[in-house]
């Protein structure tokens, strides 16, 4: 995986190629290509251009039951194929959007909400992060609320801080501040 975070071309690279499909357009993509599209925007930290693209995924490739069909079905203008094969990856790269929409991981660091710009609010509780984490966090207006995580093995955590926000830090345990 490219490190855009710490890696100024692979930087350079994810930009142009996002750049590239916003001049393109999306009029002969079929639906998985905006799934992986909106992550890609996700990850440079463009979340409004994510929700976009996911957006149209949802809106003009996605059937009543949750499939996902490789075509504009639908006929919305979205796509110039209008088929109904599918394909279940597509539904997983959409559910590892909206996974990384709240929580994402990046050279070791966790980033909790890193798709705050969305609209809305947000909560998810007991997904399971790298470093053997488990978190749960709330975001409502576009203000993260509380993270709770829970080590299964002690390790440290390393998390992003964008916003340079104070964070208070509680040992539930003991319920003592351990950082503030």
């Amino acid at each position: 995986l490219l490190d855009i975070a710490n890696d100024a071309e692979a930087q350079k690279l994810v930009t142009e190629s996002i750049d590239q499909l916003d001049l393109l357009g999306p009029g002969l993509w079929v639906g998985f290509s905006l799934t992986w599209a909106a992550i890609m925007a996700l990850r440079q930290g463009n979340a409004r251009k994510a929700l976009y693209w996911f957006n149209i995924y949802k809106d003009c490739f996605m059937g009543i039951n949750g499939f996902y069909y490789n075509g504009d079905f639908k006929n919305t203008g979205c796509s110039a194929y209008k088929y109904r094969p599918f394909t279940l990856e597509t539904i997983f790269a959409g559910q590892e959007f909206l996974q990384e929409l709240v929580l994402s991981e990046s050279g070791n660091v966790l980033k909790f909400f890193p798709g705050a710009d969305m609209p809305g609010d947000a909560e998810f509780k007991n997904l399971r992060a790298p470093g053997a984490f488990i978190v749960s966090g709330k975001l409502t207006a576009k203000r993260v609320e509380y993270i709770k995580l829970t080590s299964e093995v002690g390790k440290q955590l390393k998390f992003a801080n964008p916003t340079r926000r104070q964070w208070t830090i509680v040992d539930t345990t003991s319920g003592k501040s351990v950082v503030s």
